[in-house]
């Protein structure tokens, strides 16, 4: 999926669900996502939840975990500062799914 994202204009990442199946995979992942895909063309967190507003707000707290265990390993390990790691954040928790879904703060 990250070659899609990496080589097609039209093609994004969306964890959604991805913290919730698997967290020690997500957070594997977002490793090679962040080597390999663009960072304005993930969008880190989403789901189809209708009806328990609890769940979404659970699943934001691990969403939010995964990210920021991946993030801190990156920084531990010299390959991210934390200037870009807010960046990452809130890009794949705002920005992007704000441009790709054409939200604006009016």
């Amino acid at each position: 999926m990250g070659a899609l994202a990496k080589q097609y204009a039209n093609a994004y990442l969306d964890l959604c669900w991805c913290h919730v199946l698997s967290e020690s995979i997500t957070r594997q992942s977002i490793h090679e996502i962040i080597e390999m895909v663009p960072v304005n063309k993930v969008m880190g967190f989403g789901g189809d939840y209708v009806m328990n507003v609890e769940n979404v707000y659970g699943h934001l707290v691990m969403a939010r975990e995964t990210l920021a265990e991946a993030l801190a390993e990156r920084m531990a390990y010299g390959r991210l500062d934390m200037e870009g790691a807010e960046q990452i954040a809130r890009l794949w928790f705002h920005d992007n799914p704000a441009s790709f879904y054409n939200l604006s703060n009016e």
